[in-house]
């Protein structure tokens, strides 16, 4: 694990995780109800995955270090071919969308990163998506340790101390009570 873990590093992490081992997807971004086009013209390529990022409780580890559980949602947009309306026969492509949510789910699952802890799936959706087109999404739970607002210091080597003149104070009682 990264000391310097955060949400905006896991995202940049698990984006890369998918683009690399997923091939079928075609775009990641960050979530930003991308799906909520006007005329449903997409200026990306499908199918694409959408990454949300959400912490569901923060605890503090130290000065200015949190450990954060967060939710990690990650969004599968698929138009099929074929319209899955009544009539229409979309087994190929609803096989196609399975088994890329598969994929998400076998890469994340028990998955740990450089600035995420190990994954752990809660939740499978459908979420909102316009008329003929697919968008179900994953939940998966990690640990992040945030370190980040914590202040940085440089190694280096320390120098010898030398008392101030007159020396360590002789011990007396009224060194250290006061009536």
């Amino acid at each position: 694990m990264n000391a310097d873990q955060d949400w905006v590093a896991a995202y940049i992490e698990i984006a890369g995780l998918i683009i690399e081992n997923i091939p079928e997807i075609k775009f990641v971004d960050l979530w930003a109800q991308q799906v909520d086009s006007p005329e449903n013209e997409y200026p990306f390529p499908v199918p694409a995955a959408f990454i949300e990022v959400n912490s569901d409780k923060i605890d503090d580890l130290a000065v200015n270090a949190q450990a954060m559980n967060m939710e990690i949602r990650i969004y599968l947009l698929f138009i099929p071919s074929e319209a899955s309306h009544e009539g229409a026969t979309g087994h190929v492509d609803i096989s196609k969308f399975g088994e890329i949510l598969r994929k998400i789910y076998r890469l994340l699952q028990g998955k740990a990163g450089d600035n995420f802890g190990q994954c752990t799936r809660i939740a499978l959706t459908r979420e909102q998506a316009p008329p003929y087109e697919w968008l179900y999404s994953q939940t998966f739970t990690t640990m992040i340790l945030d370190y980040s607002a914590q202040k940085a210091y440089e190694e280096g080597e320390l120098e010898e101390v030398q008392p101030e003149e007159g020396g360590i104070p002789e011990y007396s009682q009224d060194n250290f009570y006061r009536p």
